[in-house]
């Protein structure tokens, strides 16, 4: 198994351990610490709906030799906006739509080449491998 597969092995964990945590909490229940945003599961999903398509269209602009596009505002600033522009999906919607760019962006770097992975989809890989995940877990428990 490639180091790139064995990682992203360890993030279809890490990603089924967020789902089964969003799924299992009231829909419109509050997440995170009381310290952190007011996300709901809905919210997560849609962050991770965002970055799972950013992360794979910064790996196709890489691969083309294309610059990548810069985000405006801090981190915050743009999880915030980010909330905001998907409040009008449903849960359903939200979890399906994570699910799917989950599957494209997943496709997308298994077919990396290793070295592709060690010079392009490493730098990518936080959305997949679990390390993001792992953050958002760590927020609800």
């Amino acid at each position: 198994m490639s180091e790139h597969t064995r990682l992203i092995a360890a993030g279809d964990a890490a990603w089924l351990e967020l789902c089964a945590l969003l799924d299992a909490a009231p829909p419109d229940a509050p997440l995170h610490a009381r310290d952190s945003p007011a996300w709901t599961p809905r919210d997560v999903y849609t962050h991770f709906m965002r970055m799972h398509m950013w992360s794979a269209d910064a790996v196709r602009r890489e691969l083309a030799g294309l610059p990548l596009d810069s985000s405006s505002g801090s981190e915050d600033e743009v999880n915030a906006r980010l909330q905001q522009e998907e409040r009008h999906r449903t849960l359903d919607e939200a979890r399906e739509l994570a699910h799917t760019t989950r599957v494209t962006f997943r496709e997308l770097m298994l077919n990396l080449t290793p070295a592709q992975w060690s010079t392009i989809g490493y730098r990518h890989a936080d959305d997949l491998v679990g390390g993001h995940y792992r953050g958002h877990i760590q927020y609800i428990d």
